[in-house]
């Protein structure tokens, strides 16, 4: 089957009837469609209930023929899919868009901007209403608050992520190997010296194979995740000596996380190394406790063992 957009991204429906729910009165909208959204010109693509299919499948909640959306206020307001076969609400606290019969956009149930996982902590916010659209950086939170705000669709069940090839049509190419949207850097098959433009703020990269051994880091980067292959293979790196922490912790995890040990004994320290850094630099953004600790005597020799094949020049 052909895929008719990359993502589900909200419902339509028709017109809006009123209900009774628990003695209080209650919007209620039959949902009659689904609308899907394409990457490429972010186009919305209105789709039947009766056929459809993402290129990113959905996982979860399936709207069913004679669903209704309902929205009410009992103490707080909610938002719940409910249908004539069953006598309970199912509520939802995520993000769903909703559009009329002929694609126009009403409202959107919960927040009005969607905030989808693209690459390491780099995620893409939509603004529901007008579809206007930039990568950001995540920020620190739980799973928990991420699925009770505005990290998920109302279907998903875990956050929808998408990969490069699902946001390439917002980048620019800079050269065979960079790839440029707004301050992010998408690097891939790199064979040369490798030098980010000044205004880069979030590097990442393919998990494929490259023979870049060199990279020039720019002074007003904030974030880089590479891939193993592609850390494992760097013998230079450059960075300004103005660079900032938690550029050079994000470093530090990088080449951690990618280090296979030598022994039964070293596995164990890089494992608790590697452990603590995910929590100090991706979870929480402890970023100077993370760099005492790579300095810390306790993993002063698994450290000289990561990083003794590269070399760091200061400009």
């Amino acid at each position: 089957m052909k895929y008719e957009a990359d993502i589900q991204f909200g419902i339509i429906v028709g017109d809006k009837t009123t209900g009774i729910r628990d003695g209080k009165e209650e919007d209620r909208y039959k949902i009659i469609g689904i609308m899907g959204l394409r990457f490429d010109g972010m186009k919305l693509v209105p789709c039947s209930l009766n056929d459809y299919m993402f290129k990113i499948k959905e996982r979860g909640k399936e709207i069913r023929i004679g669903t209704y959306l309902c929205i009410g206020v009992n103490f707080t307001r909610y938002y719940g899919l409910w249908g004539k076969r069953k006598d309970y609400l199912d509520a939802f606290h995520s993000v769903l868009p909703v559009y009329n019969s002929t694609g126009e956009y009403l409202f959107t149930c919960g927040l009005d901007e969607v905030e989808l996982p693209f690459m390491g902590k780099l995620k893409i916010r939509i603004d529901t209403s007008t579809l206007a659209h930039n990568i950001i950086f995540s920020g620190y939170k739980s799973l928990r608050i991420a699925l009770e705000n505005n990290e998920s669709f109302f279907y998903a069940l875990t956050p929808i992520v998408l990969g490069y090839y699902d946001m390439q049509f917002f980048f620019s190419k800079v050269s065979d190997y960079m790839f440029v949207y707004g301050s992010t850097c998408f690097l891939r098959g790199c064979n040369n010296t490798i030098i980010l433009p000044d205004n880069c703020e979030y590097c990442v990269s393919s998990l494929e194979d490259w023979m870049s051994t060199e990279i020039v880091l720019n002074k007003g980067l904030q974030y880089i995740s590479l891939g193993s292959k592609a850390i494992l293979g760097l013998k230079i790196v450059y960075m300004s000596r103005d660079s900032n922490k938690s550029l050079l912790s994000y470093l530090l995890y990088n080449f951690v996380r990618a280090y296979y040990p030598n022994n039964a004994d070293e596995k164990d320290l890089h494992d608790t190394l590697k452990a603590y850094l995910k929590v100090y630099v991706i979870d929480e953004g402890r970023h100077d406790d993370a760099i005492e600790l790579c300095h810390n005597e306790k993993y002063k020799a698994l450290m000289e063992s990561i990083l003794k094949d590269v070399k760091f020049e200061i400009y």
